[in-house]
């Protein structure tokens, strides 16, 4: 087996000597303070499907990614990024003040049907397929339509039995988010 010797900069790569077998890891690499705050590990709860519970200990939500949990903390600590000019309501991302802000100049999303309005494209879209019977995800046991997943989601876990039952009063519910809502309404 050939012996590879590798040329480094002694500064950039720290304890590594030029002519080392092996390449230096990634622990030898010197780390900035901007990117050790990048990369700091954040301690995340998760529930067992997987999701990540919402940090603030009075809150029952679930994400499934690290991105969007941080975009709904400022709902707890009111540091938004974003503010209306109007009426000075934050929000986490720029996207969701634009909707917002459809609203004051009455620039909003209309359905063809029966004349309700949206301020989200998205949200007129899921609101059609009550019109129309056209559903994007579909049960896999029977065949019935949802306009969300987190839907589809609830109803499948129905037909295989996976629910959350109250030890207080027995109902059970098929969504750990709707479980802890009633959990903290029953206790």
């Amino acid at each position: 087996m050939a012996q590879h010797q590798y040329r480094t900069n002694q500064s950039y790569y720290e304890g590594v000597q030029v002519g080392d077998s092996k390449p230096p890891g990634p622990r030898t690499i010197p780390k900035n303070k901007q990117y050790q705050e990048r990369t700091k590990t954040r301690q995340v709860q998760r529930t067992p499907d997987g999701k990540i519970k919402c940090e603030h200990p009075m809150c029952s939500k679930t994400f499934s990614c690290l991105g969007n949990m941080k975009r709904h903390l400022p709902q707890h600590t009111g540091v938004f990024k974003f503010w209306c000019g109007i009426c000075k309501k934050g929000f986490s991302t720029q996207k969701n003040m634009e909707d917002h802000q459809r609203r004051h100049e009455g620039k909003l999303h209309y359905c063809s049907f029966c004349s309700k309005s949206f301020q989200s494209r998205r949200g007129l879209d899921f609101h059609v397929t009550e019109h129309t019977g056209k559903y994007p995800f579909t049960c896999g046991w029977c065949g019935r339509g949802f306009s969300l997943r987190s839907k589809l989601e609830a109803h499948e876990n129905e037909h295989q039995g996976k629910g959350f039952a109250c030890m207080r009063c027995s109902k059970v519910f098929y969504t750990e988010k709707e479980f802890e809502k009633h959990q903290q309404r029953c206790y």
